[in-house]
């Protein structure tokens, strides 16, 4: 059996290298499996991510149906959140549900309780459609739970209980779902992102080799989650650590921007400038340009030795390489990493509660066992590469079961 035709919703955009690592992995992942399958992907960004779409040969859809679409990425999302358009939305999400037999849902983010009803609702509504379509329906690499919340609750298991596969990225997820009977079509794979390969391409050997010729920190830092007032405060948190760190240690600092479009609070590159503005140590400090791919990323962040990272994929970038790595959190993902990497939550700083003084004593405590860390990480590399097999193995099988779907006549 075969599954002709593949396609991906949930997708941030290619300016957010995780999401660019997730759909680069999974997409290869599904042309392994059906070579001569066609791959579609679903994008909030399309003007944005046509030319990389291109390159991977994935068909690329717009989230916003017309006349929507017509309108600017920035004025579509505002009325999006203020306006459902359940009606208007699903009706675009069956015509493009309707030429293929299998939906994923790849936003590992999308239906966590840590975002409001209103954002989630989107994304639990296109799998309802595509289960009333019949169609295979994956939600693949996600964060789930926990399930405490009343309103989430009712929103969001009712559909979790009729997906064809789930596929969690941490144990946490995986318990929370068995604790609401939900676990014959859940099974655990790592994020797709730990199988990114790293390309040490001509514009970031540079990088790379900067960053081997001495000790280097690898840092991921954001204004995620903060708002306009608090940007300044944790730029001003972060410029104190890694200054006192370049003084303490002699070492370097290797900015990594992972997200690069908006404002300061969310485009890592334009918070990154500023933080190393407020350092004042540019010769011991090279950010890394906006236009590299996740791969590029990848290398640099290689050739360090050790890495900090408040985004989840930068320390995903760090924790394949088995490069000791302080999680600087904003969610229980990260913790979940770092219990899925190293056994326990030693390394994860609370961004909202820490000071500079805090993150520095954990990354000399970093340091201190850091051969440990590497081969720990090493080990664990093993088994997570043998999950992701055997996640794959799943996939297959449920993928193969649209074309059997079809030939039965059971799609509508």
């Amino acid at each position: 059996m075969n599954c002709k035709n593949i396609i991906m919703v949930g997708h941030g955009g290619f300016t957010n290298r995780g999401c660019a690592a997730i759909v680069q992995c999974t997409s290869r992942t599904l042309r392994d499996l059906f070579p001569s399958a066609t791959l579609s992907l679903v994008s909030h960004f399309y003007r944005a991510d046509k030319r990389v779409a291109r390159k991977m040969s994935i068909k690329l859809f717009n989230e916003y149906p017309f006349p929507l679409s017509l309108l600017p990425r920035k004025a579509c999302c505002r009325i999006y959140r203020f306006v459902q358009f359940y009606h208007l939305r699903s009706q675009h999400k069956r015509r493009l549900f309707r030429a293929n037999d299998a939906v994923l849902s790849i936003g590992g983010d999308n239906i966590t309780p840590e975002f409001p009803i209103r954002s989630i609702k989107p994304f639990i509504d296109e799998l309802h459609v595509a289960l009333e379509m019949g169609l295979v329906t994956v939600l693949w690499g996600a964060t789930l739970g926990p399930f405490n919340k009343p309103e989430y609750r009712s929103l969001v298991l009712p559909v979790l209980r009729d997906l064809d596969l789930i596929v969690v990225r941490d144990y946490e997820s995986r318990g929370d779902l068995h604790s609401e009977g939900i676990s014959d079509n859940v099974v655990f794979a790592p994020d797709p992102a730990f199988l990114l390969e790293p390309f040490v391409s001509k514009r970031v050997q540079c990088y790379v080799n900067w960053a081997s010729q001495k000790f280097c920190l690898g840092v991921s830092i954001s204004g995620f989650l903060a708002s306009l007032s608090q940007v300044d405060e944790r730029a001003i948190l972060y410029a104190e650590c890694l200054r006192k760190w370049i003084d303490l240690t002699g070492g370097r600092v290797l900015l990594v921007p992972h997200v690069v479009i908006g404002s300061a609070s969310c485009n890592d590159y334009r918070f990154s400038k500023i933080v190393g503005r407020l350092m004042d140590r540019w010769n011991c400090v090279r950010i890394l340009p906006p236009t590299l791919s996740a791969s590029e990323y990848k290398a640099a962040v290689g050739a360090c030795q050790l890495f900090m990272g408040s985004r989840m994929h930068a320390t995903i970038a760090a924790l394949s390489q088995c490069i000791p790595t302080l999680s600087l959190s904003y969610s229980r993902k990260a913790g979940a990493l770092q219990q899925l990497m190293v056994g326990n939550h030693r390394f994860v700083c609370e961004i909202s509660r820490c000071t500079s003084d805090d993150i520095l004593e954990k990354l000399f405590q970093l340091r201190s066992v850091s051969e440990q860390i590497r081969n720990c990480t090493r080990d664990r590399m093993y088994q997570l590469n043998e999950d992701y097999e055997r996640a794959t193995q799943h996939l297959a099988r449920v993928l193969c079961s649209a074309q059997r779907r079809r030939d039965c006549g059971k799609m509508r």
